[in-house]
């Protein structure tokens, strides 16, 4: 017979096997397909007397996979936003096959407005020579500043990339 002090054990290893079965439900049924809208507004005295604003969407961390998750109905949910410009910042597959349901959902949102997107960490490690970006009419930002003319307003949009090494610093 087991004595206290194993029963404790044994109760705690199968609760932290317990746990992890549900992290690992919770990260493949549950976070891919969450989409989540936030609204920050931020004021600025560089905006001219009485200009209505700048409408700003940011998206990151799309993570595509083979199987489609949310990239069907983010293009609509962008478009309800009615932004003046669309940024990506990063992080777009997971794996080489997704990149067609990632282009094609990238590709939808930059109808709706300008869409600007930079490689994350993720692509710099994994897919720093694949094309993620062309094709989508996304214009992909590296180590750039450019700018964009909104409602009689300029606005500068510039990019630092993610880099470990300080030879990709100025490529």
């Amino acid at each position: 017979p087991a004595g206290p002090l194993e029963k404790k054990a044994r109760t705690l290893v199968w609760g932290a096997c317990g746990l992890g079965v549900l992290l690992a439900g919770y990260a493949s049924c549950i976070e891919p397909f969450w989409l989540e809208v936030t609204h920050v507004e931020v004021r600025t005295s560089k905006l001219p007397a009485g200009h209505p604003g700048i409408r700003i969407v940011h998206i990151s961390d799309l993570h595509s996979d083979q199987k489609v998750r949310l990239e069907k109905r983010l293009p609509d949910v962008v478009a309800a936003e009615r932004p003046d410009i669309i940024v990506f910042t990063g992080d777009t597959i997971n794996q080489r096959k997704a990149l067609p349901i990632f282009k094609e959902c990238l590709r939808r949102i930059s109808a709706v407005a300008p869409t600007f997107a930079v490689r994350g960490n993720w692509d710099m490690w994994q897919w720093r020579n694949l094309d993620v970006f062309g094709g989508t009419g996304a214009i992909e930002l590296r180590h750039k500043v450019t700018e964009i003319q909104i409602r009689g307003v300029t606005v500068r949009i510039a990019c630092l990339l993610y880099t470990s090494d300080a030879a990709d610093a100025f490529d």
